[in-house]
Formats: structure tokens, C-alpha cells, sequence
């Protein structure tokens, strides 16, 4: 027994020699793409506030569907295919509106709200044998830092405020990528994000609130949610140290 217990661990080592190709090396990923939200509780608001303006014909809405994302990783390659990392992200682009004539004369409202995740996160590589390809798969989880700018033009008099508030943010991801050398390689990559702000309070006393106070549904009273959740589609590039 401890002769078969000796020879799989020498099997294990020889293995794990073998496959480990970038073994204690540093590597960076910046990467950036295209990103599709929930805000459902935002395009409600604007909504609302489109549906009551049947006095302006002209009047038109923009809802938050969808936006960009850029990011990076740093991390180390401990052995083989395994990547541990940190993750940061900009999420931003997003704009819901309302404008009561094209102009906005009479009453112009939007939203702008831009998330900033900071994640820690586990990646496998796996080569796919006797290419220069590769696939991976990867999970993430942190924190994000929510902020949304508010402005109200009504008659030409403007007001604008700020919120912000935070929540946990996790993510799925997978990629189809090219090592061109040792050091350099590109891929494709998809994830499903996980980032629902349940609140976000006001930084300063305007528009009607007060510092501190939650952004809430001017009909409902509900909180407004600030729902990042959904899918992106991008590229990324790495470089191994």
C-alpha cells in the first residue's frame, strides 16, 4: 500500500511539472465590452413619468438597457491552468430619460447610474491540445460601489443631485481565446453578473432631498433599485511577467 501511495504521488508531481506552464508567474488582463443591465425600477420611473406627459405629443423616453464595461485583472498563476486575481470594473453608459418636447423645454429628466465593483476571483485555463487555442472558465465575487447623477430641467430652471450606495456582486464568466506567445494572449469572453443595489441615498441636500435620503419611485414611494445584473459580451487581452 505505501509503495502505491508513493508511486501516486510521484505520478502527481511528474503531472503536475509537465502541465504547469506558467507556475508562480504574475499576469495582467484588461478587457472591455459590451453590458446589458435589469433596471427595471429606474425605466419604471421613467416610464411613469412618459405614460402621465399625454399633453406632449412629441415627448420621448430613453430607458437603461444597456452600456459598457471596461475592467482589469492582476493576479498569479500558481500552477498549471489555475489564476487567482483581483477584478475592477467600470460599468457605465447607462442613461434613462425623459424629454417632454425634443428640446426638453418643458421638462427634461435623466438618470445616469455607473457601477464600480472590486472582486476578488478563481479562473481555469485549459489548452485545447496541438492549437495555440484556449478555453477558460472563471468566478468572481466582491463589492460594488453604485453611483447615479440626477438632473431635472424644468421651464429652464435646472436642479442635479447625486446618490450612491453599494451591495455584494458576484460574477460567471467563460472565454475562447489565442495565446500568440509565451507571454501574450487575446480572447473572447461572456459573463452573467450578479449586482443588484437595493438603495442609494442622496450625497447632498436637492431636489427635494435631503442628504441622505433614499432615491425613491416618485409614485410608488418604493426605493429605487439600481439592478446591474446581466450579461456582457467583450474582449480581453493578457499579458504574462
Amino acid at each position: 500500500m505505501k509503495r502505491i501511495a508513493a508511486v501516486m504521488v510521484f505520478v502527481m508531481f511528474c503531472f503536475s511539472a509537465v502541465y504547469a506552464k506558467d507556475p508562480g508567474r504574475l499576469f495582467g488582463n484588461f478587457f472591455g465590452g459590451y453590458a446589458t443591465v435589469s433596471m427595471s425600477d429606474l425605466n419604471e420611473e421613467i416610464n411613469q413619468a412618459y405614460d402621465t406627459g399625454v399633453l406632449f405629443p412629441d415627448r420621448s423616453k430613453q430607458n437603461a438597457e444597456n452600456g459598457y464595461i471596461v475592467g482589469a485583472d492582476i493576479g498569479l498563476i500558481p500552477w498549471g491552468g489555475l489564476m487567482i486575481m483581483l477584478r475592477g470594473e467600470y460599468i457605465g453608459g447607462l442613461e434613462g430619460s425623459y424629454k417632454s418636447d425634443p428640446d426638453g423645454d418643458y421638462l427634461d429628466v435623466s438618470m445616469k447610474p455607473v457601477l464600480i465593483p472590486i472582486m476578488a476571483g478563481v479562473k481555469y485555463e485549459i489548452d485545447v491540445p496541438t492549437t495555440a487555442f484556449f478555453i477558460s472558465a472563471g468566478v468572481f465575487g466582491g463589492y460594488g460601489i453604485a453611483n447615479v447623477e440626477t438632473k431635472i430641467s424644468f421651464l429652464g430652471v435646472e436642479a442635479e443631485n447625486e446618490f450612491t450606495g453599494g451591495g455584494l456582486v458576484a460574477e460567471i464568466a467563460g472565454e475562447f481565446g489565442l495565446r500568440t506567445s509565451e507571454s501574450v494572449s487575446f480572447a473572447i469572453n461572456v459573463l452573467y453578473r450578479m449586482a443588484n443595489i437595493e438603495e442609494v441615498k442622496a450625497v447632498k441636500s436637492a431636489m427635494g432631498y435631503d442628504e441622505g435620503q433614499v432615491l425613491e419611485n416618485g409614485g410608488t414611494g418604493n426605493p429605487i433599485e439600481m439592478d446591474f445584473s446581466g450579461l456582457t459580451l467583450g474582449g480581453s487581452m493578457l499579458f504574462r511577467f
